[in-house]
This record gives C-alpha cells, sequence and structure tokens, in this order.
C-alpha cells in the first residue's frame, strides 16, 4: 500500500501537497486499475490510507482542520 501511495503521488510530494482532490483521484485510481483489485482490497487499502492520514493529522503533520482521505461531511 505504501508503495501505492509513493508510485501515485510521487516520492518528493510533502503530506500537506496531498489535497481532498488528490485524494479523490487516488481512490479513483484504485478502483479503476489494471489488473482490478478485489473489491475487498481496494477497500481494506482505502481504510489504511485513511487511518494513516488521521494519525498525520494527529501529529500535526497535516493541518488539524482537514484529513485528504476524510473529506468533511456536507
Amino acid at each position: 500500500m505504501a508503495n501505492d501511495v509513493r508510485g501515485y503521488f510521487g516520492e518528493s510530494r510533502p503530506l500537506r501537497g496531498i489535497d481532498e482532490r488528490r485524494a479523490d483521484e487516488f481512490r479513483t485510481h484504485y478502483l479503476t486499475r489494471s489488473p482490478k483489485l478485489a473489491a475487498a482490497t481496494v477497500a481494506r487499502r482505502l481504510h489504511t490510507v485513511k487511518r494513516f492520514f488521521d494519525f498525520a493529522r494527529r501529529m500535526k503533520y497535516v493541518p488539524a482542520t482537514r484529513s485528504p482521505a476524510c473529506p468533511p461531511r456536507a
């Protein structure tokens, strides 16, 4: 999963540089990538990414007011 995130966003992109739009594009990438992954695999990996960004927010690596993996509810 970490290799997928680094491969998609790039090694040099800082966490603060990943916004909600880019996180949504990553989600779409996972859902449409080839070879196709099972729905359970995609859900598990996306959940892991969300937990990572939750951790990054708690550690103040990203602003506390936003987590790109979990946009605010409307």
